[in-house]
């Protein structure tokens, strides 16, 4: 299973459990998942908005968009024969998808959601994003910072694999612990010694991780 994505009561996530009878997936408010239609076959990312949710398909090359209420799915970022690789690590903020390319080029792309433009390099190569309202954050042997804009990144930490943040800090992880620091940069330290690598989120009251087994919660 890839990462879980929410808009509203539901949650939506791509699986390739066969009782599940379809790779893309959502999550019902009282539990039970309902497989979704999708053009494209064998989704392999999803991100969501508050109106519509988009995926990888066709064997990691292309990326579709369908609106949350159902109705046709569209082609928004098509494959490029030429330049592109497979595409993984899919992620939705404002008007734009960002997404990893692999393959001549190898990095994080950016390209709006309309599919009204060809998509642009914006980052090195990251699987984990997040977003605040002006900036990018990203992690890829160390958390990095980029204007939306595009720009130079700013290497916040020398380790990472990676990062979420909330209206005053960034949070991430890097195989030994949680760490988190203030946005300016100042402030860091460590919240809790962890093995864990991945599965960082981020709410009002707590952040919380996956490991050993187990959801863990540490209070803001």
């Amino acid at each position: 299973m890839t990462e879980l994505v929410g808009s509203g009561p539901y949650a939506y996530f791509v699986g390739s459990d066969p009782g599940l009878r379809s790779n893309l997936n959502r999550v019902n408010p009282d539990g039970t998942i309902t497989a979704l239609p999708i053009t494209g076959g064998y989704p392999s990312g999803v991100a969501v908005d508050s109106t519509h949710i988009y995926w990888i398909g066709n064997k990691q090359y292309d990326i579709y968009a369908q609106p949350l209420s159902g109705g046709t799915a569209s082609l928004v970022v098509p494959h490029d024969p030429v330049l592109g690789g497979l595409r993984t690590s899919l992620f939705a903020d404002g008007d734009s998808l960002y997404y990893r390319e692999l393959g001549s080029l190898s990095s994080t792309m950016k390209a709006p959601k309309s599919g009204a433009a060809a998509p642009t390099k914006f980052a090195r190569t990251s699987w984990y994003l997040d977003f605040d309202d002006a900036n990018v954050y990203y992690a890829g042997s160390g958390v990095y910072r980029m204007p939306k804009s595009g720009g130079t990144a700013v290497q916040l930490a020398t380790t990472g694999t990676r990062v979420v943040v909330d209206n005053e800090r960034i949070y991430w992880l890097d195989g030994t612990a949680l760490r988190a620091m203030c946005k300016d940069g100042t402030g860091a330290q460590v919240l809790a010694s962890t093995g864990e690598r991945y599965n960082l989120a981020v709410d009002s009251t707590g952040v919380y991780w996956a490991g050993e087994g187990k959801i863990r919660k540490i209070a803001k």
